[in-house]
């Protein structure tokens, strides 16, 4: 028969909580801590600093441990996203906002995150004898008046003058507590915790069940008739709810991580932990009696002429352990009751993840049982103000401060933006089947938003908006970067994408010419139209200086780059003379620049071939003999034609015709002339890239792919590291795409990054560790070993550092995204997977 269950809670006043036995609780919501798996230290770290937080709250007896499904707010988040959507492409931004909450509730439910809070018990509240007669008097009088409160439809205020007098205790603890990055709830949040009971598992707005009168809170009728589970019904709707109870932890509880191992389940749970401490008299008296009793037990093995079982010796040591550690005036030992709550929407359903929620636990070492007729009494146990009892025996278990520690309260795994567009989810095991089996068991989403790393945001630890994608060929790097890529253009913001390879322009105009897509996702259709796809083919002569220095730049920025440019052609070691009248040379034509001629970087060339010294006219000849016919055309001509401009193009694509890069492990001796001329093009690009982004009238966001060519030599690394400074006077964000860290980055330059994806290099991964601050370990570098396409490591902006399964929502994305054409065989060879 279903009953409406009664709640310990009789008022709540901020973040206290008067029970009707009149103990007083305080609660705390802690924010979660990110660490990877990876960082073994930076875990031993936070677990310490747990061991002796628990030391310092001792005194307080009574604790509630809880961890639970909290609201994502995803469609608030996109609703916030939207102020920076771009007004060209607003119907777009638009349509994928609502795509991505519609995918991702399909694929999750309710999206949900981790939230963790804290309850303390400040104060007993039964009565004492060495109380004033005063003092119970008045208690008697609270208890009289509670039922003619109730009577007439009061609430809090009768009991604010009682919960007042505990608020120097909630001072005291509140200091404490925010050694865990603990701070008060609200009197709105402490209210849903406590309805948050009696409607889990059931779809509900939590701010409207955050204003329930303290006598609503348990509206809800509990059927406890089914096995093993309970059912919840409500006006809101019907769930229902089964208590997986810790039974049993190995003796050893270093690393059980129960907290965190929970997280890793495929549908969200519950972890409840009500806690109190034992007197140490008791427990003193207690292993004394233990002690003798494993004592009296071995010595009986011994006279029957047996071997002591290990057990008998196990149990002697730790309690000798135990007797040692209690010397401690801070240790004391714990006793508590531990639970992971699964909902679900039908009793099978239920069911199914209670076994799955037990099996995963085993997995663990971790012993938990299903109860068939205890149900409804774990329920009301893990109340919010209901305390442990001297009769809670079943399940209890005993360890001191370090044990409790080492179940992980207040650690999680965040990565990315709290508001932005989604690129996958975080990847909390250490292998999979397949790419896709790694999203399907996923449940943290991971949300990026190009441009707000510099804006001081509050737990931020870089204000560099740069981003380095890097990774082995294959990996995934140019997907993620090309999907990024796509989520700028819808954003406020003016982009470019530096494509050497030359596939952007191919794949999209592949998807935007299929007439499937253009019947089913029009808004990718218009979105790519409004993206401008430039070819830079020094084969056409309008082309013809489009990257001149002379042209496009500033005087003291054109003769910096021309002698990069230059030193890509000719060697002038041992040629000072030569060297010099170049400088002259150049150095007068971009006077005439200077004063309104139309010249350019061919003027150079051909005063050095009409010079009176014949070294110099020699050299004039070499490099206009270079020219003629190649891709340099692009960097020297008379300035007859335009340089690049992208003025009114906001998402623009440069690809560049008859580009022939090295390889990126190419020794620079083995260069061709052609490898040393696109070299040129590049760090000219560079350099553009550079001027693009020094706009302080508006957001700019760089893509570079092939990055490393820019790390080639001393030229090229003089041009990336102008290229970088720009983000820290305007608004512009580079995102280098590149094939490894090494290339990307030097000692000098890490805090230049404000974002990192660094996918597997099997060649160079301690290099990769040392990037992202991972400890170098054999099993972290080994953890590469299992690592799928589409797999990365990624740091964000507040420095978390975790696994991430790179996916894009939309199946039309998908399409344009594709670096490889699957053939027929291929799609056989898959088939008999």
């Amino acid at each position: 028969m279903a009953e409406r269950l009664k709640t310990p809670a009789k008022a709540i006043k901020d973040n206290l909580l008067l029970t009707k036995k009149d103990d007083v609780w305080a609660y705390y919501k802690i924010k979660p801590t990110s660490i990877s798996f990876a960082n073994k230290k930076k875990r031993a770290r936070f677990m310490r600093d747990q061991q002796k937080f628990l030391e310092e709250i001792v005194d307080y007896t009574d604790f509630h441990f809880i961890m639970y499904p909290k609201d994502y707010e995803l469609e608030d988040r996109m609703e916030d996203l939207s102020m920076d959507f771009a007004k060209d492409t607003q119907e777009s931004a638009e349509y994928y906002a609502e795509e991505t909450i519609h995918l991702l509730e399909a694929k999750l439910g309710k999206v949900t995150k981790y939230a963790f809070a804290l309850g303390i018990r400040l104060k007993d509240g039964v009565f004492k004898l060495d109380d004033s007669l005063r003092e119970n008097a008045e208690r008697f009088l609270l208890r009289f008046t509670d039922n003619l409160v109730n009577m007439m439809g009061f609430e809090n205020g009768a009991y604010n003058e009682k919960i007042s007098q505990y608020a120097q205790a909630q001072t005291d603890v509140e200091s404490i507590v925010m050694a865990i990055d603990g701070e008060a709830m609200t009197e709105e949040e402490l209210v849903y915790l406590n309805r948050f009971n009696f409607i889990r598992g059931i779809a509900h707005n939590p701010k409207e069940e955050a204003f329930h009168k303290i006598s609503a809170i348990n509206n809800t009728q509990i059927d406890p008739n089914y096995p093993h589970m309970l059912e919840l019904s409500s006006d809101i709707g019907t769930s229902y709810v089964s208590f997986v109870v810790i039974d049993e932890f190995l003796d050893n509880m270093s690393d059980m991580d129960l907290f965190y191992t929970c997280q890793r389940l495929p549908f969200p749970v519950e972890v409840n932990i009500k806690a109190q401490v034992e007197r140490k008299s008791q427990t003193k008296t207690s292993l004394t009696f233990k002690k003798q009793a494993t004592k009296d037990s071995a010595n009986e093995q011994y006279r029957a002429g047996d071997e002591v079982e290990e057990s008998t010796e196990l149990a002697y040591t730790m309690v000798r352990h135990l007797q040692n550690e209690l010397k401690r005036e801070e240790s004391h030992l714990f006793n508590w009751l531990a639970s992971v709550v699964v909902t679900g929407d039908t009793p099978e359903e239920c069911q199914e993840r209670a076994l799955l929620a037990k099996r995963h636990l085993q997995s663990e070492e971790i012993k938990a049982r299903v109860p068939v007729a205890d149900q409804l009494n774990l329920f009301y146990k893990y109340l919010e103000g209901e305390k442990l009892g001297m009769t809670d025996l079943s399940w209890m278990q005993k360890t001191l401060q370090d044990g409790i520690a080492e179940l992980s309260f207040g650690l999680s795994e965040e990565l990315g933006s709290k508001v932005g567009w989604l690129i996958g989810y975080i990847d909390r095991y250490d292998e999979h089947l397949s790419r896709e089996n790694a999203v399907m068991a996923a449940r943290d989403p991971v949300l990026y938003h190009p441009m707000i790393a510099n804006q001081q945001i509050k737990g931020s630890k870089t204000r560099s908006i740069h981003e380095l994608i890097t990774g082995d060929t294959g990996g995934g790097k140019s997907y993620l970067a090309k999907m990024i890529f796509i989520y700028t253009s819808l954003l406020n913001i003016s982009s470019l994408y530096i494509d050497p390879k030359r596939e952007m322009r191919k794949w999209f105009m592949r998807v935007i010419n299929n007439k499937q897509i253009q019947t089913e996702y029009p808004w990718f259709i218009d979105l790519v139209q409004t993206y401008h796809f430039i070819t830079l083919d020094a084969k056409e002569e309008e082309n013809w200086g489009a990257l001149d220095p002379i042209v496009f730049l500033p005087e003291l920025e054109a003769k910096e780059l021309s002698q990069v440019v230059m030193n890509q052609l000719y060697n002038f070691a041992g040629k000072e003379r030569e060297q010099t009248v170049y400088l002259q040379c150049l150095a007068e034509v971009i006077e005439r620049k200077k004063q309104g001629e139309n010249v350019g970087s061919m003027h150079v060339i051909e005063m050095m071939t009409q010079h009176k010294e014949k070294g110099v006219r020699l050299i004039g000849e070499l490099i206009q003999e270079k020219i003629s016919g190649s891709i340099l055309k692009l960097l020297f001509h008379d300035g007859s034609t335009s340089a690049l401009d992208l003025t009114n193009k906001r998402t623009t694509i440069i690809e560049v015709e008859g580009l022939d890069l090295p390889e990126v492990d190419q020794d620079i001796d083995l260069y061709t002339d052609s490898n040393w001329y696109s070299s040129a093009v590049m760090f000219s690009l560079g350099k553009f890239c550079e001027l693009f982004g020094r706009d302080k009238n508006k957001k700019t966001k760089v893509f570079i792919d092939e990055a490393w060519i820019f790390s080639t030599n001393a030229q090229g690394k003089r041009v990336k590291k102008s290229m970088l400074h720009v983000g820290r006077s305007y608004d512009n964000s580079m995102c280098f795409i590149s094939q490894s860290v090494n290339e990307a980055i030097s000692e000098d330059e890490h805090g230049n990054f404000g974002m990192y994806f660094a996918f597997d290099e099997p060649n160079n991964r301690p290099g990769v560790l040392d990037v992202l601050g991972i400890e170098q370990s054999e099993e972290n570098l080994e953890r590469f070993d299992d690592f799928l396409q589409g797999q990365c490591y990624f740091k964000d902006y507040y420095g978390h550092v975790g696994k991430m399964t790179v996916d894009c929502p939309f199946e039309e994305w998908g399409k344009a995204l594709e670096t490889v054409n699957k053939s027929a065989i291929a799609v056989a060879e898959e088939k008999y997977a």
